[in-house]
């Protein structure tokens, strides 16, 4: 709890307004400290912001150095509205030809239509009611036995057979429905196998036209069937049209449309190029956002009139930190530099626009600065299209550099750029971390000394009234003995 203190009451001096004066010059020194404080909070703040962007482009690097976006294939069809297709990594180039003559089908069955059964017949018509069936029949459907119970109709019919499927083998299994007041049974799964049905006790199945008296379909809307298509000639059978995993090795199939006759669909399996194309557009992405954000905290404006000696004025919250300035000069250097003698005639030689030369570094495959400002950008989108059209390896070693037992793959842009990347944005021992570790300390430390001062200065302004009001005690007491004085002085005169 504060204390209470009476200024002045002898004296007539406002003892609190002096004191207020002389803390306020003493509280100087923490002032200046709350200052700093702030300062390197903003320093702080701005290097935490600084370390978000550089861990996007490491991000980004680390992508482009990595197996497995250099190891993605595609599957590219000519025409996907018949064929569409994927690869597994695992995957060879390669191109095939397709031609899909016959789609798989399931087969589908019905009954005679209500009307044709009974006169004025729907599919909600009790047809045991009306003769056609007779309850306790029964028939069986691929395994399941249905039992013809009283007013048994079309529609509850199909109730009963969707309820004994849940019990089938999957590659069994049927669907019934009502289709134009008719009974009809389809099989879930295409391919050249019949549904199981027959009758079991009486004859339901011929009673509702859905069997002939042969035993065979009196009504059959759609015939079991394979698909039949050829891959580069090849006649293949599959009982489905998709996901067909087992036609070619490592790439599935699905099979959409038939082809016309003599037109087959040309499937290209291949390394996925528009990954990497993505994967290089991110990457110039992160990398220019982290240089300008890096410029604008570094920035220095020129104000003032040169012919009399320019002012400097400094603008960005880190101008002239040194490891700001650093960071923009080596990664301009990671971005730009060449990979001779690693990657050389020997091992990285090409040929564009009838022209040879040698891809070690990013000019070479379309991407450049742009101008004097420090921005990466597709120079020539065409060449860079080219390369990795035709040029993938080299293009791969481009940014992954070159196998070494003992490093791993190293002297590529992606590479080498990533491991720098890293060492700058690494959460716990990264450079920036290890700055802002130190900015905090320095907080820290100055936090403490103004703890320290604060206390001080209470312990002061405590001395300074209580100073005070021995003076101002000592004041009230000789004034009290000078009235006595004068008291006695004026009883003598009188």
């Amino acid at each position: 709890m504060p204390s209470m203190h009476i200024s002045g009451l002898a004296t007539g001096i406002d003892i609190g307004s002096m004191i207020e004066q002389i803390m306020t010059a003493e509280r100087k020194p923490i002032e200046l400290l709350e200052e700093e404080r702030a300062e390197i909070n903003d320093d702080a703040v701005a290097w935490a912001d600084i370390s978000t962007y550089i861990t996007d482009l490491t991000d980004s690097l680390d992508t482009l150095r990595s197996m497995a976006l250099w190891d993605k294939m595609s599957a590219l069809s000519s025409n996907e509205d018949y064929l569409t297709a994927s690869a597994s990594d695992s995957a060879e180039e390669a191109t095939y030809l397709v031609e899909i003559l016959n789609r798989a089908q399931a087969q589908s069955i019905g009954s005679g239509r209500a009307s044709d059964l009974t006169p004025g017949g729907t599919s909600t018509t009790d047809l045991v009611a009306a003769g056609v069936l007779t309850a306790g029949n029964q028939f069986t459907i691929e395994g399941q036995t249905i039992t013809i119970g009283a007013n048994e109709t079309l529609a509850s019919l199909v109730g009963k057979i969707n309820t004994a499927a849940d019990s089938m083998a999957d590659a069994d299994r049927v669907h019934a429905t009502i289709i134009d007041n008719r009974l009809v049974i389809t099989r879930q799964e295409t391919g050249a196998t019949n549904i199981n049905i027959s009758d079991a006790t009486g004859s339901p199945l011929q009673d509702l036209n859905v069997l002939d008296g042969m035993g065979g379909y009196a009504n059959e809307f759609m015939t079991a069937r394979d698909a039949q298509f050829t891959v580069n000639g090849a006649l293949v059978t599959r009982a489905s049209n998709v996901n067909l995993t087992d036609v070619i090795q490592n790439v599935t199939l699905n099979l959409h449309e038939e082809t016309l006759a003599g037109v087959p669909i040309t499937l290209t399996i291949q390394h996925d190029r528009e990954a990497v194309k993505t994967a290089v557009n991110d990457f110039i992405e992160k990398y220019n956002i982290a240089i300008e954000v890096l410029e604008e905290y570094g920035r220095i404006t020129v104000s003032g009139d040169k012919a009399s000696g320019a002012e400097l004025e400094r603008v960005g919250e880190l101008a002239n930190d040194s490891l700001l300035r650093s960071m923009q000069t080596n990664m301009r250097r990671q971005a730009t530099e060449g990979k001779y003698p690693y990657l050389n005639q020997v091992n990285a030689s090409y040929t564009y626009n009838g022209q040879s030369g040698v891809c070690n570094s990013l000019s070479a495959i379309g991407i450049w600065t742009s101008g004097e400002k420090n921005r990466l950008s597709i120079t020539d989108e065409d060449r860079l299209d080219h390369m990795i059209a035709n040029e993938f390896d080299l293009v791969e070693q481009v940014f992954r550099g070159v196998y070494d037992p003992a490093e791993g793959y190293t002297h590529g842009v992606a590479s080498d750029f990533y491991k720098y990347a890293n060492q700058l944005s690494t959460s716990m021992t990264g450079e920036i971390a290890n700055r802002i570790r130190a900015l905090d300390d320095q907080m820290e430390d100055i936090d403490e000394t103004i703890l320290s001062k604060e206390t001080r200065l209470e312990s002061y302004e405590q001395r300074l009234w209580e100073s005070f009001s021995i003076m101002d005690n000592a004041y009230k007491k000789m004034q009290d003995e000078i009235k006595y004085i004068e008291s006695r002085f004026s009883n003598k005169s009188s």
